[in-house]
């Protein structure tokens, strides 16, 4: 078993949280999935922000560092969002320049996540799947791939999800996310939110299984940020996973 933590919450020097965090990492591994590197962006990344990871990864020694395919702030301002980006040509080189600055300041690789998104740009000019090939495969950089995102792009976005995995299936696919998402009805069409309150559906799981044939090397990780509920139901949700895993792998 591992935990993942969002190390912006950790930043402080001391502190009974921070306290708290050290003391599971005695007895757990620790992953790093990061909030505001806003890799997107078309500006460079904020270097006190990147100073401030590599410090407390120096401390904590994460066996993964990952962060998103989008971008959170511009002109010294953060949205406390993860914003969906153009698949362009400029985006990509931005991107890509973005990670390598990362992954340079680090001195480690880090891993990239697939989006949930709810609009498209007419300007993209390339799939999802393409531009996250492409950044991966010119940056040197990992994928986290969360599969509740593929299922929920498929349906706000008319894809078939199984065709996103066969286009990716060479990717360095490290970490693997599950979680749980919503529908709400907006103009009699239905939306699929990722929102992480609640148990990891029947369809994700089965597209779950069809990723874990591919990518059985990855580490896999229950997401539940809202509504969180009894231990026992994560715990639950985790043996599923792992009996999947070990049906397969």
């Amino acid at each position: 078993m591992w935990l993942e933590i969002h190390p912006e919450n950790y930043f402080s020097d001391g502190g009974k949280h921070i306290d708290c965090l050290y003391k599971l990492r005695k007895h757990y591994p620790i992953s790093f999935h990061c909030l505001g590197f806003s890799l997107g962006s078309c500006q460079s990344i904020n270097l006190d922000y990147a100073k401030k990871i590599k410090k407390l990864s120096d401390k904590l020694q994460p066996f993964l560092i990952s962060d998103h395919m989008s971008w959170s702030g511009l002109d010294n301002i953060f949205t406390h969002d993860l914003l969906p980006i153009p698949y362009t040509k400029l985006s990509l080189k931005n991107f890509v320049n973005n990670i390598d600055q990362a992954q340079s300041l680090l001195n480690k690789k880090i891993l990239i996540e697939n989006p949930s998104s709810y609009l498209s740009f007419s300007e993209s000019d390339m799939s999802e799947w393409q531009f996250l090939s492409s950044a991966s495969s010119q940056s040197g950089c990992g994928v986290l791939l969360d599969i509740n995102n593929i299922f929920v792009n498929s349906k706000n976005h008319n894809f078939d999800p199984l065709e996103y995995l066969n286009k990716i299936k060479d990717l360095d696919v490290q970490e693997i996310h599950l979680a749980g998402h919503q529908i709400n009805l907006e103009n009699n069409i239905n939306i699929y939110i990722d929102d992480h309150g609640s148990s990891v559906s029947k369809e994700v799981w089965d597209l779950f299984s069809k990723s874990i044939k591919i990518f059985k090397k990855a580490h896999t990780l229950i997401e539940w940020d809202t509504n969180i509920p009894d231990i026992q139901i994560l715990l639950n949700e985790k043996n599923k996973a792992q009996d999947i895993i070990n049906s397969i792998c």
